[in-house]
């Protein structure tokens, strides 16, 4: 009878909940200003040559010269 009732009861999936981290700590106004780093991904990088090699390919015309 046990087994029986154990089938019937539908298990809910757990929510795990994360705790609410403090925030951090913003510098002083009086801090002076640094630049952050400028980063380009690779797969940007190669994003970005093979839009140029499509934009050269389709802007030549057939003597050489671009558009």
């Amino acid at each position: 009878m046990i087994i029986h009732f154990m089938q019937d009861v539908e298990v809910k999936p757990q929510v795990v909940v994360k705790p609410i981290q403090p925030p951090l700590q913003r510098p002083s106004a009086d801090e002076p200003l640094t630049r952050l780093p400028m980063t380009v991904s690779p797969s940007l990088k190669q994003a970005l040559a093979n839009k140029l090699e499509q934009l050269n390919v389709s802007d030549e015309k057939s003597d050489g010269t671009v558009l």
